[in-house]
């Protein structure tokens, strides 16, 4: 029967045991920090490319008079960079007449189920805002 300070003793004597050991306890902890920041550095990533639509759809809801029409192009700028039409997609005005985009995202696609309850992932669903100056 081995008991438990023969092994210790043995971790003690001969150091590439114990770097073993050393290596089962933080390679899961580094996984999991390489996926979440994998995740995170996605995530700011789409988080630009809605923004850019959103500058864009403003851009090309300007363009035009009509407000049916307005909505259109704003609709197909946005879809045009980000791959896929927005979830939400609202044109707005303030009080003095500027116009505003407001676009609401949700990424298809799913995200692993283990991983959402390991790692802290960020939220699916991105708001990005773009006004006249």
């Amino acid at each position: 029967m081995i008991r438990l300070d023969d092994i210790f003793f043995q971790f003690r004597t001969q150091p590439r045991r114990a770097l073993v050991l050393e290596f089962a306890f933080v390679a899961p902890a580094m996984a999991l920090a390489i996926v979440a920041g994998f995740g995170w550095g996605g995530h700011f990533w789409l988080q630009d490319r809605v923004q850019a639509a959103a500058d864009r759809a403003l851009a090309a809801a300007n363009s035009s008079p009509d407000l049916n029409r307005r909505r259109v192009l704003a609709l197909a700028a946005a879809q045009a960079v980000l791959g896929s039409p927005p979830t939400e997609l609202d044109l707005l005005a303030d009080r003095k007449g500027r116009s505003m985009v407001r676009i609401v995202y949700e990424p298809t696609g799913g995200r692993s189920p283990v991983l959402g309850g390991l790692a802290l992932l960020p939220p699916r669903m991105i708001v990005r805002h773009a006004a006249q100056p």
